[in-house]
Protein backbone atom coordinates (compact mmCIF):
# COMPACT_ATOMS: atom_id res chain seq x y z
CA UNK A 1 0.00 0.00 0.00
CA UNK A 2 1.20 3.13 -0.89
CA UNK A 3 2.42 5.97 1.44
CA UNK A 4 -0.67 9.12 1.40
CA UNK A 5 1.21 12.27 1.67
CA UNK A 6 -1.04 15.26 1.62
CA UNK A 7 -0.04 19.10 1.93
CA UNK A 8 -2.54 20.97 3.51
CA UNK A 9 -3.29 25.05 4.88
CA UNK A 10 -6.71 26.52 4.38
CA UNK A 11 -4.71 29.61 3.51
CA UNK A 12 -3.70 30.02 -0.17
CA UNK A 13 -0.05 31.01 -1.39
CA UNK A 14 1.53 29.11 1.70
CA UNK A 15 3.81 26.54 -0.59
CA UNK A 16 1.32 23.75 -1.13
CA UNK A 17 2.36 23.32 -4.64
CA UNK A 18 5.25 23.98 -4.82
CA UNK A 19 6.33 21.39 -2.30
CA UNK A 20 3.76 18.88 -3.69
CA UNK A 21 5.50 19.10 -7.25
CA UNK A 22 8.89 18.91 -5.59
CA UNK A 23 8.44 15.96 -3.06
CA UNK A 24 6.43 14.12 -6.51
CA UNK A 25 9.47 14.29 -8.46
CA UNK A 26 12.41 13.94 -5.55
CA UNK A 27 10.24 10.54 -4.55
CA UNK A 28 10.87 9.85 -8.63
CA UNK A 29 13.89 10.80 -8.84
CA UNK A 30 14.67 7.91 -5.78
CA UNK A 31 13.02 5.25 -8.05
CA UNK A 32 9.87 5.75 -5.89
CA UNK A 33 6.50 4.96 -8.14
CA UNK A 34 4.25 8.38 -7.65
CA UNK A 35 1.02 9.67 -8.35
CA UNK A 36 -0.32 13.46 -7.57
CA UNK A 37 -3.33 14.28 -7.31
CA UNK A 38 -4.14 18.05 -7.31
CA UNK A 39 -7.12 18.66 -4.85
CA UNK A 40 -6.97 22.39 -5.68
CA UNK A 41 -9.07 24.27 -8.11
CA UNK A 42 -6.36 26.24 -9.35
CA UNK A 43 -4.73 22.81 -10.64
CA UNK A 44 -1.15 24.45 -10.49
CA UNK A 45 0.92 21.99 -9.63
CA UNK A 46 -1.22 19.43 -12.01
CA UNK A 47 -0.33 22.23 -14.59
CA UNK A 48 3.40 22.56 -13.40
CA UNK A 49 4.06 19.10 -12.94
CA UNK A 50 2.85 18.23 -16.51
CA UNK A 51 5.16 20.75 -18.05
CA UNK A 52 8.48 18.86 -16.17
CA UNK A 53 10.27 16.45 -18.51
CA UNK A 54 11.93 13.17 -17.72
CA UNK A 55 9.49 12.26 -15.06
CA UNK A 56 7.21 9.05 -14.79
CA UNK A 57 4.57 10.48 -11.85
CA UNK A 58 1.18 9.80 -13.12
CA UNK A 59 -0.71 13.13 -12.73
CA UNK A 60 -4.05 13.41 -11.79
CA UNK A 61 -6.67 16.80 -11.45
CA UNK A 62 -9.69 16.66 -9.99
CA UNK A 63 -12.86 16.83 -12.90
CA UNK A 64 -15.66 16.88 -10.09
CA UNK A 65 -17.50 20.61 -9.29
CA UNK A 66 -19.54 20.12 -6.08
CA UNK A 67 -17.19 19.59 -2.66
CA UNK A 68 -19.05 16.81 -2.03
CA UNK A 69 -18.43 14.93 -5.81
CA UNK A 70 -14.33 16.16 -5.36
CA UNK A 71 -14.64 14.70 -2.03
CA UNK A 72 -15.66 11.18 -3.02
CA UNK A 73 -13.42 11.09 -6.26
CA UNK A 74 -10.49 12.13 -4.45
CA UNK A 75 -11.32 8.93 -2.11
CA UNK A 76 -11.87 6.68 -4.48
CA UNK A 77 -8.46 7.85 -6.31
CA UNK A 78 -6.23 7.55 -3.67
CA UNK A 79 -8.01 3.54 -3.15
CA UNK A 80 -7.21 2.92 -6.61
CA UNK A 81 -3.47 4.09 -6.81
CA UNK A 82 -2.62 2.95 -3.35
CA UNK A 83 -2.60 -0.42 -4.70
CA UNK A 84 0.22 -0.02 -7.77
CA UNK A 85 2.33 2.82 -6.74
CA UNK A 86 4.52 3.65 -3.46
CA UNK A 87 3.84 7.34 -2.90
CA UNK A 88 0.44 9.45 -3.53
CA UNK A 89 0.93 13.09 -3.27
CA UNK A 90 -2.09 15.57 -2.87
CA UNK A 91 -2.04 19.03 -3.24
CA UNK A 92 -5.44 20.63 -1.10
CA UNK A 93 -7.04 23.81 -1.72
CA UNK A 94 -6.74 26.82 -0.18
CA UNK A 95 -9.50 26.80 2.18
CA UNK A 96 -11.43 24.38 4.24
CA UNK A 97 -14.10 22.00 2.29
CA UNK A 98 -14.98 18.23 2.29
CA UNK A 99 -12.03 17.43 -0.56
CA UNK A 100 -9.72 18.73 2.28
CA UNK A 101 -10.64 16.43 4.81
CA UNK A 102 -10.97 13.40 2.98
CA UNK A 103 -7.22 14.29 2.22
CA UNK A 104 -6.50 14.40 5.70
CA UNK A 105 -8.06 11.38 7.01
CA UNK A 106 -6.66 9.52 3.93
CA UNK A 107 -3.16 10.56 4.47
CA UNK A 108 -0.23 8.66 6.49
CA UNK A 109 1.39 11.72 6.57
CA UNK A 110 0.24 15.68 6.40
CA UNK A 111 2.34 18.52 5.98
CA UNK A 112 1.16 22.19 7.29
CA UNK A 113 2.95 24.98 5.23
CA UNK A 114 3.31 28.09 6.09
CA UNK A 115 5.11 31.54 6.05
CA UNK A 116 6.35 33.72 8.63
CA UNK A 117 3.35 35.81 9.84
CA UNK A 118 0.98 36.16 12.22
CA UNK A 119 -1.66 36.54 9.65
CA UNK A 120 -0.13 32.49 8.84
CA UNK A 121 -0.81 31.28 12.06
CA UNK A 122 -4.79 32.51 12.26
CA UNK A 123 -6.24 29.89 9.70
CA UNK A 124 -3.62 26.89 10.66
CA UNK A 125 -6.22 25.89 14.02
CA UNK A 126 -8.95 25.56 10.79
CA UNK A 127 -6.36 22.78 9.36
CA UNK A 128 -5.43 20.68 12.57
CA UNK A 129 -8.92 21.10 13.64
CA UNK A 130 -9.38 18.59 11.07
CA UNK A 131 -5.92 16.19 11.48
CA UNK A 132 -6.66 16.10 15.22
CA UNK A 133 -9.73 14.68 14.75
CA UNK A 134 -8.64 12.21 12.28
CA UNK A 135 -5.50 11.09 14.34
CA UNK A 136 -8.27 10.91 17.60
CA UNK A 137 -10.17 8.06 15.49
CA UNK A 138 -7.29 6.74 13.47
CA UNK A 139 -4.57 5.98 16.60
CA UNK A 140 -2.16 9.11 15.12
CA UNK A 141 -2.39 9.25 11.71
CA UNK A 142 -1.78 11.02 9.84
CA UNK A 143 1.84 12.19 11.21
CA UNK A 144 1.70 16.35 11.20
CA UNK A 145 4.53 18.42 10.30
CA UNK A 146 4.47 22.01 10.00
CA UNK A 147 6.67 23.50 7.74
CA UNK A 148 8.28 27.23 7.43
CA UNK A 149 8.30 28.67 4.10
CA UNK A 150 10.29 31.56 2.65
CA UNK A 151 11.94 32.54 5.36
CA UNK A 152 15.64 32.94 6.54
CA UNK A 153 17.45 31.37 8.75
CA UNK A 154 18.27 34.38 10.92
CA UNK A 155 14.71 35.77 10.46
CA UNK A 156 13.27 37.08 13.99
CA UNK A 157 9.86 37.23 12.86
CA UNK A 158 10.37 33.43 11.63
CA UNK A 159 11.47 32.61 15.35
CA UNK A 160 8.61 34.11 16.98
CA UNK A 161 6.36 32.40 14.58
CA UNK A 162 8.09 29.42 15.40
CA UNK A 163 8.07 29.86 18.76
CA UNK A 164 3.88 30.62 18.60
CA UNK A 165 3.80 27.24 16.98
CA UNK A 166 5.05 25.51 18.69
CA UNK A 167 2.04 25.89 20.95
CA UNK A 168 0.04 23.49 18.37
CA UNK A 169 1.17 20.71 19.77
CA UNK A 170 2.33 19.85 16.34
CA UNK A 171 6.01 19.09 15.27
CA UNK A 172 8.08 22.01 12.91
CA UNK A 173 10.14 20.85 10.98
CA UNK A 174 13.57 21.66 11.91
CA UNK A 175 14.44 22.21 8.25
CA UNK A 176 12.57 25.70 6.76
CA UNK A 177 12.38 26.98 3.35
CA UNK A 178 14.22 29.69 2.39
CA UNK A 179 13.77 32.58 0.61
CA UNK A 180 15.47 32.09 -2.74
CA UNK A 181 15.12 33.46 -6.15
CA UNK A 182 15.25 29.61 -7.32
CA UNK A 183 12.07 28.52 -5.50
CA UNK A 184 10.52 31.44 -6.51
CA UNK A 185 11.01 31.39 -10.34
CA UNK A 186 10.59 27.06 -10.14
CA UNK A 187 6.78 27.72 -10.98
CA UNK A 188 6.99 30.07 -13.79
CA UNK A 189 10.09 28.62 -15.16
CA UNK A 190 8.29 25.16 -14.71
CA UNK A 191 11.70 23.95 -12.90
CA UNK A 192 12.14 21.43 -10.08
CA UNK A 193 14.88 22.75 -7.94
CA UNK A 194 15.92 19.46 -6.84
CA UNK A 195 17.07 18.64 -10.14
CA UNK A 196 19.53 22.14 -10.19
CA UNK A 197 23.28 20.70 -10.53
CA UNK A 198 24.91 24.43 -10.87
CA UNK A 199 26.50 25.89 -7.75
CA UNK A 200 23.32 28.21 -7.08
CA UNK A 201 20.90 25.75 -7.57
CA UNK A 202 22.73 23.06 -6.29
CA UNK A 203 22.64 24.94 -2.65
CA UNK A 204 18.46 25.54 -3.31
CA UNK A 205 18.22 21.98 -4.01
CA UNK A 206 20.26 20.66 -0.99
CA UNK A 207 17.35 22.46 1.44
CA UNK A 208 14.72 20.32 -0.24
CA UNK A 209 16.92 17.51 0.43
CA UNK A 210 16.99 17.80 3.71
CA UNK A 211 13.42 18.47 4.38
CA UNK A 212 12.02 16.00 2.64
CA UNK A 213 14.45 13.48 3.91
CA UNK A 214 13.24 15.06 7.54
CA UNK A 215 10.15 14.02 6.68
CA UNK A 216 9.48 11.07 4.41
CA UNK A 217 12.85 9.46 4.89
CA UNK A 218 11.65 6.77 7.51
CA UNK A 219 8.86 6.02 4.77
CA UNK A 220 10.93 5.41 1.94
CA UNK A 221 12.78 2.85 4.20
CA UNK A 222 10.03 1.19 5.00
CA UNK A 223 9.12 0.80 1.34
CA UNK A 224 12.68 -0.32 0.11
CA UNK A 225 11.92 -2.70 3.22
CA UNK A 226 8.45 -4.51 1.75
CA UNK A 227 10.14 -4.63 -1.71
CA UNK A 228 13.14 -7.11 -0.57
CA UNK A 229 10.44 -9.11 2.06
Amino acid sequence: MATVVSFVNTKGGVGKSFLSVHLAVWLFDKGQRVALIDADDQQTSARWLLGVADHAVEVIALKAVSEDQRSNELRHLINALSSKTDFVIVDTKGNAGLSTSAAVIKSDVACVPLQASAADLWPIENALSTIRLSQEARAGLPQTYLILNQTSDTDVVAREVRRQAETFGVPIAQTNVKRLHAYRNATGLRIVVTRLNDRIGRSAANRLDKLFDELIGPHIADTQEAIHE
